[in-house]
């Protein structure tokens, strides 16, 4: 179903559909583990960000809350993996 729904062009009525199933049966299911890998797909076709869901510019790969997130997680790492100075 949310395979024809997104060829028909119908991915803003089905996202809300496919984040409840996942919540519900998350990996524990072939399909469930196959809606998960798609759920960034069907919110961009939704015109949503890709990692949470939020109304978001398609043109941009994530919503800016979710970049910043990204930027802040990426340079706590790059800290942490630097060599001591001193």
């Amino acid at each position: 179903y949310l395979r024809e729904a997104l060829v028909a062009g119908k991915a803003k009525e089905v996202v809300q559909l496919a984040e409840r199933v996942v919540e519900a049966v998350g990996d524990t299911t072939q399909e469930g583990a196959q809606i998960r890998a798609s759920l960034p797909t069907l919110r961009r076709s939704a015109g949503l960000c890709a990692e949470c869901g939020q109304p978001s510019d398609v043109r941009l790969p994530r919503c800016p809350a979710c970049e910043k997130k990204r930027t802040a997680t990426r340079s706590v790492a790059v800290k942490s993996a630097a060599p001591p100075t001193g």
